[in-house]
């Protein structure tokens, strides 16, 4: 598209944001994208496991590819049961995890979306190089949780950025 074209989406995307989203608009930030007129890329707001509890049959997630969410609300995504072809994961607040119970591993292995996800990635507000090493010890369980999994990378906050490929970890 030239330059006329996407001033022209962005345009329609700021006017028709919330009608395109439905109830999906108040616990997405924004960032959404779509192809071929469907939704693709979802970024979840902190702190919304309440409503996805309520569109937990929403239509518009079976379109999602790839999902922005927040640790503590891992678990509800796992619940959302049209989210199906799921192949990117982002969690934030990956610390939160280990303020927790239950282990990152037995939530990521409820998600109904095992067989498609292909790509996982933490991001910390910790600037901890334990962090990778936790992670990179984890390789063995995410593959067996995952099949599909090639790439999972971590983000801290002092802007490290480790990615590890499926033949690397």
């Amino acid at each position: 598209p030239n330059k006329a074209e996407r001033a022209e989406c962005k345009a329609l995307h700021k006017a028709y944001r919330e009608e395109w989203l439905q109830e999906l608009a108040p616990i997405t930030r924004k960032g959404e994208t779509y192809q071929e007129g469907f939704l693709h890329h979802l970024k979840l707001k902190n702190k919304s496991a309440t409503a996805l509890a309520r569109l937990q049959e929403h239509p518009l997630f079976s379109s999602v590819r790839a999902l922005e969410c927040y640790a503590l609300d891992v678990e509800q995504v796992g619940q959302l049961q049209t989210i199906g072809r799921l192949e990117e994961l982002v969690i934030h607040a990956f610390e939160e995890f280990r303020q927790r119970e239950v282990s990152i591993i037995s939530l990521l292995a409820a998600l109904p979306f095992r067989e498609t996800l292909q790509r996982i990635s933490f991001v910390t507000g910790e600037n901890s190089r334990e962090s990778v090493f936790l992670l990179r010890a984890l390789w063995s369980e995410l593959k067996a949780i995952f099949p599909k999994l090639t790439r999972w990378s971590l983000q801290t906050k002092g802007c490290f950025h480790f990615s590890f490929q499926a033949d690397e970890a």
